[in-house]
């Protein structure tokens, strides 16, 4: 199960802002390819650029805490300090407010705050290292036109863009913590956890035909996808990563090239990497849960795509990049 990613990139920020996705089933042994287009994740910064000179800086934005549906409460003020993480509160109107946030090399990555009662906090860690990160937050996860956007000044060196919580890959769900200390508790070596994480997607989501049939590509957080117990291929990738950060595990998602049952055809797809004795080794658990038949996903556990050779793995996958998610 392989699906498509298309990447393009803002010129000022130099990252990717959208991704299309296709699905490659195997039913019954032959190869059926259908191509789904979707928006993976747009982060689209509306904010005059092609009146911008491309070399313009963070710090030479115009500062904004407030728009017609959203107003910051804190931080009020622009280049606060912070050290790993910055805490976000406001007032709104709308049912969710969504954040960008650049980092210090110009990478983007996405967070969102359920608004109750009015309000909403958050916390948004500051995953890329010391230095000066610029937010942004709007009424959807696709246009951000400026209207709210400051500077916080991240004081804590550490880069954890592999081990902390993000957007989809949410490790600081409480749920994923409860199931991630079950399957990986303590006494048990790096690869013991991963073998026990990989083992219980594999016998416990199930490939989502009916979104795919439907064309629904709607993005899912590694929490609501342990919820519904169904997902893409991008899912299973996203699990995998937040258990295995919730277990102590270094883990990230991976984008690349794909081939299956034997087409020479190639499809992107998302599968992981984790970091085991100090080594980055691939894993990719959806196509490890079973296949497709007739419109319908049927189980069939492997550990094919377990940490498998990387000469074995080079056959059916091409690491494009790694993720921020």
């Amino acid at each position: 199960m392989v699906q498509n990613r298309q990447a393009s990139q803002l010129p000022v920020y130099q990252t990717i802002i959208y991704l299309h996705w296709c699905a490659v089933f195997l039913s019954g042994g032959v190869l059926m390819k259908r191509t789904i287009y979707t928006l993976l994740f747009s982060l689209i910064l509306l904010i005059g650029l092609s009146s911008m000179d491309q070399t313009a800086t963070a710090t030479t934005y115009s500062v904004g805490l407030e728009s017609s549906h959203i107003r910051i409460t804190s931080p009020q003020t622009s280049g606060i300090g912070c050290h790993g993480s910055v805490s976000i509160s406001g007032k709104s109107d709308l049912p969710t407010v969504w954040f960008c946030v650049r980092g210090p090399q110009g990478d983007l990555s996405g967070a969102q705050a359920e608004v109750a009662g009015g309000s909403f906090t958050t916390d948004i860690n500051l995953r890329l290292g010391e230095g000066e990160y610029t937010v942004w937050a709007g009424d959807n996860a696709e246009r951000f036109d400026g209207s709210i956007r400051f500077l916080v000044e991240n004081q804590g060196a550490q880069d954890t863009r592999y081990t902390s919580a993000s957007c989809y890959v949410d490790s600081d769900n409480p749920e994923i913590i409860q199931l991630a200390d079950s399957l990986a508790p303590s006494g048990l070596d790096d690869m013991e956890k991963l073998r026990n994480i990989h083992d219980w997607i594999t016998n416990n989501i199930s490939f989502d035909c009916n979104a795919y049939i439907s064309n629904d590509n709607t993005l899912h957080s590694a929490s609501q996808v342990l919820k519904t117990r169904t997902g893409m291929c991008r899912d299973y990738a996203f699990l995998l990563a937040a258990l295995s950060r919730a277990a102590g595990l270094q883990a990230r998602v991976i984008y690349g090239e794909a081939v299956s049952g034997g087409s020479s055809s190639k499809c992107l797809h998302a599968w992981n990497e984790v970091q085991i004795n100090g080594k980055w080794v691939p894993v990719d658990s959806c196509w490890d849960a079973g296949y497709v038949q007739d419109n319908s996903f049927v189980f069939a556990p492997s550990t094919k795509f377990l940490a498998p050779d990387m000469n074995v793995l080079a056959v059916t996958h091409t690491n494009s990049s790694p993720t921020l998610d």
